[in-house]
């Protein structure tokens, strides 16, 4: 699906030598982790991000023309261990993570790429560093889950307490009807 991107964007990717990055959002319960592949702390979009030059990475965002549900990795290398600590202790699993693209000398237009819900946390903890690929699955995967609820009066009580819509279908089941 194309994206739009501003004139300025366009521009300055297809200049001589553009600097392009990549940059991720987090949505943890207690707070927002925002990193982008440079090396210093930016403000972009009035939110702060936090540089996270080579350590950042992306494996593929792709997107089909179907409707079907396709993921993404972001890894994080050599962190330290209060980010660590904050992956071990978050309820991390449907945090809501964004995936954006942009050129360094305009990076207030930066476009997104992608977006998803927090599937996976791996961390792989070693003396030296620390690693934590996360794996990013499209909203679309919900499709894919079976919903443990039926159209019965016990399973519509659990959101409509006082609603009665249901309270004749088990009779119904068994009834014979007689057509003239």
């Amino acid at each position: 699906m194309p994206r739009p991107m501003s004139s300025a964007l366009i521009a300055a990717l297809s200049g001589p030598a553009p600097r392009i990055f990549r940059a991720v959002e987090i949505y943890f319960p207690s707070m927002t982790l925002r990193l982008w592949t440079g090396r210093n702390s930016r403000m972009i979009n009035g939110n702060v991000y936090l540089g996270a030059g080579t350590i950042l990475g992306f494996s593929d965002v792709t997107e089909t023309g179907n409707i079907e549900a396709t993921g993404t990795q972001v890894t994080l290398s050599g962190l330290p261990s209060e980010l660590v600590s904050v992956a071990l202790s978050e309820p991390y699993q449907g945090s809501v993570v964004n995936l954006w693209f942009g050129e360094r000398s305009v990076a207030s237009d930066m476009v997104q790429i992608g977006s998803g819900v927090l599937d996976q946390m791996l961390i792989d903890d070693n003396p030296e560093t620390a690693t934590i690929t996360i794996t990013v699955e499209s909203i679309l995967i919900e499709l894919q889950k079976a919903r443990g609820l039926r159209y019965t009066m016990e399973d519509h009580k659990l959101a409509y307490p006082d609603d009665k819509i249901f309270e004749f279908v088990a009779d119904i089941q068994d009834m014979e009807i007689n057509w003239l």
